[in-house]
């Protein structure tokens, strides 16, 4: 059985974010590259963790790792609801694996503007394991927009000749796709007659 002391889906999520903060705060460059070590590498901890207790654990409702959040919205049905159910477990082990890869990769490559480089990145890597552990259909959409906006400004500074203008055409059709999935999140919220943005509620 998991017996850790803490939710290890928040802690996925939070670790990565937390140092991206922090590094936007102003940490030094050296501090920021040491902890992105700890910073990548704890989501990929937490996701085997989460594999390997997967099918000891119970599961409610489908969902192992159940874990609600009240989050201050919940007049709206919102709250950051984490579980991972069969179908999220391989895809949060993964994100975890390939986010920690991409770390390791950007931290040995010395890229210029290092320290916005990592603070991109683990944005991008806390919004993915956000998005699936989310059982709350607003905070998945939530993570999946935190995950892409880091793309628009590493594209538009690492890139390569046309990177403005990649980043410019990135920008356009991933706002025009996040509006019209905002407006499905929206429209299957109204239609299931739910009180709740609960992928749980949604389904019964």
């Amino acid at each position: 059985m998991s017996n850790l002391p803490f939710d290890p889906l928040l802690v996925s999520i939070a670790a990565p974010l937390a140092l991206a903060l922090l590094i936007a705060l102003g940490l030094p460059k050296r501090w920021s590259v040491r902890l992105s070590y700890v910073a990548f590498a704890i989501p990929l901890l937490m996701a085997l963790h989460t594999w390997w207790h997967f099918n000891a654990v119970p599961h409610t409702s489908g969902y192992a790792f159940l874990t609600s959040y009240d989050t201050g919205l919940s007049s709206l049905g919102i709250s950051l609801k984490l579980g991972l159910n069969g179908i999220a477990m391989p895809l949060f082990v993964m994100a975890g694996i390939v986010g920690f890869a991409a770390g390791l990769y950007a931290i040995q490559s010395q890229a210029e503007r290092l320290k916005l480089y990592l603070m991109l990145l683990l944005i991008m890597q806390g919004g993915l394991m956000g998005v699936f552990a989310s059982v709350d259909v607003f905070f998945f959409y939530f993570f999946h927009e935190l995950a892409l906006i880091p793309t628009f400004i590493m594209v538009g500074v690492w890139g390569g000749r046309d990177r403005s203008y990649a980043a410019m055409k990135m920008t356009i059709y991933l706002t025009a796709g996040a509006m019209l999935s905002l407006l499905g999140l929206i429209a299957l919220y109204v239609k299931s007659g739910s009180k709740s943005f609960d992928l749980i509620a949604l389904k019964a």
